[in-house]
């Protein structure tokens, strides 16, 4: 791959303690918002690995002009995948712990600070997630997306964490990558998180550490290929045991079926509603004081 590093001419000496990496496609209208959540963390010994999938809007210039010797920015020009790119991150990474970040998010400016204290406490095979606060594609606060206490193994895993909150040892990405198969280029984390969960420890923290954001558009294609890796999964995990075959392939499929009718109506934008609870008035202390601390357009509704 190309590399192009952020101010090569200037080596920062300092080892980050974590990495963050974020993988980003024609990102230019929430890149900047994303590095600046980034630049606003408590915990300061952190270094970014921005890697670009081939995007062809402004998003790489944009990037590219953030003065800060901890962003490392990768390009090569080509399209290849986000499942394939955040591979290359963790392999490119230099912290102890690696922390998944989207392109088009908004961090908390503690996720950092709470992540790695809990990891320092953890083995090297936890992973951490959080809850998350929900926003539209204009920065407004929709409500919070919770997250399961429990850990749940196999097929029932594939919904285990926020994805984008997720953190655990670089040590640990290195021992279970994502799969670069071309079928799990739409479901990565839930074919991940199947595939690990009854090797690794999951844990939620209960605070939303990201502000989300809710620009559903799932188009068919896209959600069959989806479904098929989840059928793929589903296939090989209970080939041997037949009830939960069938069962699961059914389900797979009924949800299928549902997305399907609910995109011919003009409706899967009601989807993400099914995910989202009421703020509590604690939620709304600590949102109207991450807005004072964020130079982010963040408004709460």
């Amino acid at each position: 791959m190309h590399v192009r590093l952020q101010n090569d001419m200037v080596k920062c000496s300092m080892v980050p303690e974590i990495t963050v990496g974020i993988v980003f496609h024609n990102a230019e209208l929430y890149i900047a918002d994303v590095i600046t959540s980034l630049q606003a963390q408590s915990f300061s010994n952190w270094e970014a690995v921005i890697v670009d999938d081939g995007s062809t809007d402004r998003s790489l210039e944009i990037v590219r002009a953030i003065a800060d010797l901890r962003l490392r920015i990768f390009s090569d020009g080509l399209n290849k995948g986000v499942h394939v790119r955040r591979n290359e991150a963790v392999e490119l990474a230099r912290g102890r712990y690696f922390a998944i970040m989207d392109a088009d998010d908004i961090m908390h400016p503690d996720r950092l600070r709470i992540q790695v204290e809990k990891l320092r406490q953890c083995s090297d095979n936890t992973v951490i997630g959080s809850e998350a606060y929900l926003i539209d594609i204009d920065g407004a606060v929709l409500g919070k997306q919770k997250v399961p206490k429990r850990q749940k193994t196999g097929y029932a895993a594939r919904h285990s964490f926020i994805n984008p909150t997720v953190a655990a040892s670089t040590g640990w990405f290195r021992r279970n990558p994502w799969s670069t198969s071309d079928i799990c280029r739409y479901a990565q984390d839930a074919e991940l998180w199947c595939r690990v969960s009854g090797g690794s420890k999951f844990i939620n923290l209960p605070q939303p550490l990201i502000f989300y954001r809710q620009t559903y558009s799932q188009r068919p294609l896209r959600y069959f290929w989806a479904t098929c890796v989840m059928l793929s999964y589903i296939c090989r995990a209970y080939k041997d045991r037949k009830f939960k075959l069938i069962f699961y392939v059914s389900r797979e499929c009924v949800k299928t079926l549902l997305f399907l009718s609910l995109y011919e109506l003009g409706c899967t934008g009601l989807l993400p509603y099914a995910r989202r609870s009421k703020l509590s008035e604690t939620d709304l202390q600590d949102i109207r004081k991450t807005m004072q601390r964020l130079s982010i357009p963040l408004r709460l509704q």
